[in-house]
């Protein structure tokens, strides 16, 4: 249960953090904490490491590059501004799923959830 006082977002993310942990914040907190290293830290060096690079995917095999960028962000407004979005949008398509699993329509919310997740991450960017 949410401490008393808060409300909105924070009633929301309070929940989900103290209640059944979902996949949507687990990955806001992972990408929290690697934002927050990245931003802290040797900054243009670690964005430089992780970030999306095609080429370097491909030709130099550092296939870590598909996962790693999904959790780098540029700046605080920009970490802000997507977690938010994806808290908003995620805990929604995380119900469906659920409702989906529940019907027998798919096998495994979590496991479909991920696959949207990450398949969002790639699939734009597969045909740089």
């Amino acid at each position: 249960m949410p401490p008393p006082g808060v409300s909105g977002l924070g009633r929301q993310l309070a929940a989900g953090v103290s209640g059944q942990r979902t996949m949507t914040v687990i990955i806001i907190f992972i990408t929290l904490a690697v934002s927050v290293v990245v931003l802290q830290t040797d900054r243009d060096g670690l964005i430089a490491r992780l970030g999306l690079r095609p080429y370097d995917v491909v030709q130099k095999r550092q296939w870590w590059r598909v996962v790693t960028h999904g959790f780098v962000h540029a700046d605080y407004v920009h970490l802000a501004v997507n977690m938010i979005t994806f808290f908003s949008f995620g805990r929604a398509i995380e119900q469906i799923f659920q409702s989906l699993e529940a019907a027998g329509a798919i096998g495994n919310h979590t496991t479909a959830f991920l696959l949207l997740y990450f398949g969002g991450m790639v699939a734009p960017r597969s045909t740089t």
